[in-house]
């Protein structure tokens, strides 16, 4: 059996572990999902696409990134009676969905496209943990 104490009393070499000092905070965060589901109907697994995901700071960056998103996705093919929809959630809609972010509780938007398909724009608070490596740590080699 391999023995670090008297394999190093052995060779007159003492073995340091390799060791990084990392600092860790607790941050609040948003996560904004969009996916893409083949349509209310597809019963298989695999019927939803992710087409991005991204973490922001706070429920007012989210809520302006899934307005944006929203106005822009109309190469998704909505409807008319869809696209009505959606520029109504984001000109007023995003009023209520700020009010569930900042207590707490996740939101959504969905439509129907053209095709069937379901487009979905989320949201949900998140905490994480956000790490560091201390400037004033060494590593040993």
């Amino acid at each position: 059996m391999y023995n670090r104490a008297s394999a190093s009393a052995t060779h007159g070499a003492t073995l340091m572990p390799r060791s990084r000092v990392i600092e860790g905070d607790v941050e609040q965060g948003y996560l904004v999902t969009i996916v893409r589901h083949r349509s209310t109907t597809c019963r298989e697994r695999g019927c939803a696409e992710l087409a991005q995901i991204t973490a922001v700071p706070s429920a007012h960056s989210a809520i302006r990134f899934i307005r944006v998103s929203i106005r822009t996705c109309h190469v998704f093919g909505m409807t008319p009676r869809e696209q009505r929809r959606a520029v109504e959630w984001s000109e007023t809609g995003w009023v209520q969905a700020l009010g569930m972010l900042l207590n707490g509780d996740p939101t959504a938007f969905t439509v129907v496209l053209a095709n069937g398909d379901i487009a979905e724009w989320s949201v949900r608070p998140v905490a994480y943990l956000s790490l560091t490596p201390c400037k004033h740590a060494t590593s040993s080699k």
